[in-house]
């Protein structure tokens, strides 16, 4: 296995930034902006679908041992909202 660096979180949004806009949205523009895509930074692949727990179980399938995921929404790159209700 090769070994990842770890990368911090502002690494981490930059390259899913990147690598969504480049190589993945040109491929989903049949899809609803409410799907939900989730990124393996790494090896650039990624899965798409309605279930963000779905498509996160799918991809870790495929990379175990992956340490650099990242997911939004097809339409909003606003995927959580983090924090306490009030």
């Amino acid at each position: 296995m090769i070994e990842v660096k770890p990368l911090t979180p502002e690494e981490i949004v930059a390259r899913a930034r990147v690598l969504f806009e480049n190589d993945i949205r040109p491929q989903l523009s049949d899809r609803s902006p409410d799907d939900y895509v989730v990124m393996d930074i790494d090896s650039g692949d990624y899965e798409v679908g309605p279930n963000s727990l779905e498509v996160n179980l799918v991809l870790l399938s495929r990379h175990p041992g992956s340490r650099h995921l990242f997911g939004r929404y097809v339409g909003n790159e606003v995927s959580l909202k983090f924090g306490r209700m009030q």
